[in-house]
């Protein structure tokens, strides 16, 4: 009988480590299922299908379309319309997937103990969960970035240069770069792998494909949305620890440090392994190339480098002291599983404190102050309030009421005004550089526009009523069907 359970137990432990690990995240409070903390293209993404489904109208598409995330969320819409549980749990299960991926090439590439310790410690780690908990972009591109090996395998195995697999790659091209820059790594790899090693005498064709999809998708959808350019690497790196977003600010410098210096090293002391291996490459130019754009996207990824590759060199230094006993042999590594675990698991249980007190990030916070203030003007008026916000998607999930995307840049003071005609609210980070065209238009309306509250995050300004439509049409209300499903 102990045989016959070991047996199932070995069949199916991953899903067992699924539950366990799922039903910790959920029962110990680590995911909040308010409408706030939600990624921006994730916001935008659910309430796109959600009005699909329900066809509904919504502003969503006008701001920028989002990124091939909504292919992935669309059936979720289907079934649970509306839901933002449901979005976060399928974000568990991304998250899983992705790492019992990188699990696998791990114990082919160096053992099942090193995956094992280091899938772990990526699941537990306080920036998984937080990415989880916003339905961020890092486990659909560590998903992405997984099957990315096995399916360059069965291309390869294949005996037709143009078939299913070929497109199969060029589809979860497409997918990686539509999520963060760091995706341009996979369809680089894709092209260094068969420069490399060569599939057919004449591959040039095969080129055409991967260029043109990628590119296709972000002429498409617009580029990314709101990528953070040149940003300071040292933050994201630093909320590892921490599971905060970069913009609360609470993570510590010296850990942000440390772990650049880290993932430095490995480079250099890794990269003959790391530009021999696909999935090695992949990690490699997904590090460098998201540089760019380093965010909590980029420091998810570049843990995976840190974790799986620096801990299989502490198991080879921990095994060249060749000391007798379980200290002697894996001393170092378990002092090292220890320190990272126990660290780990403080920053869960800060984050989950987080949550618990209802803790808001600079810009959550001035979208709750947002939505404070339409749902008393709606209560007043008795009608639905019209918002321009920088943040569309997480604005409409907070206020449930009819947001656009900010007014492009006016010619003149004239047509600013005819733009935000009918528009009751304008939020705003007004110390973005990228809004400083927008901050020249409102200083040259004068009293056309009413200072509301001005926060660190940024700005609420009210359009005065002369600039409202009155009588006119419907008088400003805006059609019952338009908007999205609310989330519950």
């Amino acid at each position: 009988m102990s045989g016959r359970f070991q047996q199932y137990v070995q069949r199916y432990w991953g899903f067992i480590v699924l539950l366990a690990w799922g039903g910790a995240i959920l029962g110990l409070g680590l995911v909040r299922f308010s409408s706030y903390h939600v990624d921006e293209t994730s916001a935008r993404a659910l309430l796109l299908t959600w009005s699909l489904v329900q066809q509904v109208a919504t502003p969503i598409p006008l701001a920028q379309l989002p990124d091939l995330r909504t292919l992935l969320l669309l059936p979720l819409a289907i079934y649970w319309p509306g839901s933002l549980v449901a979005a976060k749990v399928f974000s568990i299960l991304l998250a899983f997937a992705a790492a019992a991926l990188i699990y696998r090439w791990s114990k082919q590439t160096t053992s099942r103990e090193v995956a094992l310790i280091a899938a772990a410690l990526l699941l537990i780690c306080p920036l998984t969960v937080q990415q989880i908990d916003a339905v961020g972009a890092a486990p659909f591109l560590l998903l992405a970035f997984g099957l990315g090996p096995g399916l360059e395998r069965r291309y390869r195995a294949g005996q037709r240069l143009v078939s299913g697999w070929y497109f199969s790659l060029i589809l979860l091209a497409t997918f990686a770069v539509s999520l963060h820059p760091a995706g341009l790594a996979y369809p680089l790899a894709l092209a260094w792998s068969w420069y490399k090693s060569p599939i057919a005498p004449r591959q040039k064709p095969l080129y055409i494909g991967l260029v043109a999809g990628p590119l296709f998708i972000l002429l498409f959808q617009g580029g990314w949305v709101s990528p953070h350019w040149l940003a300071n690497p040292v933050s994201p790196l630093a909320s590892v620890f921490s599971g905060t977003p970069t913009a609360m600010g609470q993570s510590s410098t010296l850990a942000g440090f440390l772990m650049l210096f880290l993932l430095i090293g490995l480079f250099v002391l890794d990269h003959a392994f790391l530009t021999r291996d696909f999935m090695g490459r992949l990690l490699l130019l997904a590090v460098l190339v998201g540089l760019s754009a380093a965010d909590d996207t980029w420091g998810l990824t570049a843990l995976v480098v840190i974790l799986f590759r620096g801990m299989h060199y502490l198991v080879l230094v921990n095994e060249k002291l060749n000391r007798p006993g379980l200290l002697g042999e894996r001393g170092i590594v378990l002092a090292c599983l220890f320190v990272l675990a126990t660290a780990f698991m403080v920053g869960d249980k800060t984050y989950a404190q987080v949550i618990r007190t209802h803790t808001l990030s600079p810009q959550d916070k001035l979208i709750q102050d947002t939505a404070k203030i339409a749902k008393v003007e709606e209560k007043l008026k008795g009608q639905q309030v019209r918002i321009a916000s920088q943040w569309p998607g997480r604005t409409m999930l907070a206020c449930k009421c009819y947001v656009l995307p900010l007014p492009p840049p006016a010619p003149d003071n004239e047509a600013f005004i005819k733009q935000i005609h009918g528009i009751d609210y304008i939020v705003f980070d007004h110390k973005d550089r990228a809004n400083k065209d927008l901050v020249r238009e409102i200083a040259k309306a004068g009293g056309a526009l009413e200072t509301v509250a001005i926060k660190s995050a940024g700005v609420i300004l009210q359009v005065r009523k002369m600039l409202a439509p009155g009588k006119a049409g419907n008088g400003g209300k805006p059609n019952s069907k338009s908007g999205a499903p609310q989330p519950r």
